[in-house]
C-alpha cells in the first residue's frame, strides 16, 4: 500500500470539508485568506498542528483540525463536520416534517452551525 503525502491528505481534507457544507446546504467560496469561506465565516483546513497562523487577522475564521477530539479557542475538530450530514439526512428525511417547517428549521439550524 502507497503511503499518502502531506499534499494528499490536505486535498483529502479539504474535500471532505466542501463536501460536508454543501451536504448541508451551505455554500462554500474559495478565498484569499483561508481554504474556505462560508457565509461571513473563514475556515482554515488542517492537521493538528495547523496553527490559527493564516487566520490571525480576520474576526470570523477558524481552523477545522483533523486528528483532534476537542475544539478549542478556535480550532474545530474536522470530524465534526460528518456531523452536519448526519443531521441532514436523519433530521429532515427520515423524520417526516411538515413543508412548513423544513424551512424555518433549515434556517435554525444552519446558524446554529456556524455559531461556535
Amino acid at each position: 500500500m502507497e503511503k499518502l503525502t502531506d499534499n494528499t491528505i490536505g486535498k483529502a481534507r479539504e474535500l471532505f470539508a466542501l463536501q460536508h457544507f454543501q451536504n448541508a446546504g451551505l455554500t462554500a467560496h474559495y478565498t484569499d485568506s483561508g481554504d474556505f469561506k462560508v457565509s461571513d465565516v473563514v475556515f482554515e483546513v488542517g492537521g493538528k498542528h495547523k496553527t490559527l497562523a493564516q487566520i490571525k487577522t480576520l474576526d470570523h475564521a477558524y481552523v477545522l483540525a483533523d486528528g483532534i477530539l476537542v475544539g478549542a479557542q478556535r480550532r474545530i475538530p474536522l470530524y465534526l463536520l460528518g456531523l452536519l450530514y448526519q443531521y441532514e439526512h436523519i433530521l429532515l428525511s427520515a423524520i417526516p416534517i411538515r413543508k412548513s417547517l423544513a424551512s424555518p428549521l433549515r434556517i435554525a439550524y444552519n446558524l446554529a452551525t456556524l455559531v461556535i
